[in-house]
């Protein structure tokens, strides 16, 4: 009697993994697929969005017809992303599309010499640096050519584009520093710099997701890439940093730049950094 209902149990769940995998494709996620795709396909800049969506057609052709809804959305991200750029590739070539015309070139030789805009580059950093700080404008313009004179003199245009961030944070912060000894100025940090919470109520854009701050402490977030997914919560400021509260998540930025239209912070967790500009004031 044991045996025959383990046997029972064994059927009943073999015919639920079957019926699983048998559950035809949604309209949510063929727009899913199709969607992601075409979001893979922007890296073909000169390519006409006809054919981006030709080729995304079929290659969501391919993949609804090679797996199911489930096995597909069982698989982990490399996996996806491989599964994807081979369909992209076959779909290409089906429909005698060449991709590789449409990729743009790095340019052949670059450039070692400093031009009047890769200076006035350097220059328009500074000032973004020392407008930070409660300076005068003649102190901030003066602080910034001292800078740029240094950093032209010391660095080719090469070597400095090649610094890794590390280095180049500690070759910044030393000629800041002797600019200041040479000009016989002081920083002080800004009052306009310091958070707030009407300060930062709006909407923010950076290029991984946008997120709204309202003055009542509700907090929307949105993804901007492959599903168009909508999170509400919580936003608390604690000294330089901003926490997220996102259902039982809570995420943590620390803020390295804000001047009321712009907006950079570090995850805490990854310190990556994201740029923000401020669309909408409330």
């Amino acid at each position: 009697m044991r045996t025959s209902n383990l046997l029972t149990i064994i059927i009943v769940l073999i015919a639920f993994s079957v019926n699983a995998q048998v559950i035809p494709w949604t309209k949510d996620a063929r727009n899913m697929a199709y969607n992601e795709l075409l979001n893979d396909l922007t890296t073909f800049k000169s390519l006409p969005q006809d054919q981006k969506e030709s080729i995304a057609l079929c290659g969501l052709d391919e993949i609804t017809k090679k797996y199911s809804m489930a096995e597909y959305q069982a698989k982990i991200d490399i996996e996806t992303r491989r599964i994807k750029s081979a369909t992209i590739g076959i779909c290409s070539k089906n429909l005698g599309i060449s991709l590789e015309a449409t990729i743009e070139k790095p340019a052949d030789k670059q450039v070692d010499t400093w031009s009047k805009e890769s200076k006035s580059n350097v220059y328009n950093d500074a000032m973004n640096i020392f407008s930070k700080y409660e300076l005068t404008q003649q102190q901030r313009e003066a602080l910034s050519l001292c800078y740029t004179d240094e950093i032209t003199k010391n660095y080719s245009k090469i070597d400095l584009d090649n610094l890794i961030e590390a280095e180049l944070k500690k070759v910044r912060n030393e000629y800041i520093k002797k600019c200041l000894d040479k000009n016989n100025i002081t920083l002080k940090k800004s009052s306009s710099d310091k958070l707030s919470i009407k300060g930062l109520a709006g909407c923010w854009q950076s290029y991984d997701f946008s997120v709204c701050f309202y003055e009542t402490g509700e907090l929307e977030k949105r993804m901007d890439k492959g599903m168009f997914k909508k999170t509400k919560g919580k936003w608390f400021i604690e000294a330089d940093k901003i926490l997220f509260i996102l259902k039982d998540i809570k995420e943590e930025y620390k803020v390295l730049y804000n001047s009321g239209e712009s907006l950079k912070l570090e995850e805490s967790s990854t310190k990556k950094e994201l740029h923000f500009t401020k669309i909408i004031n409330f």
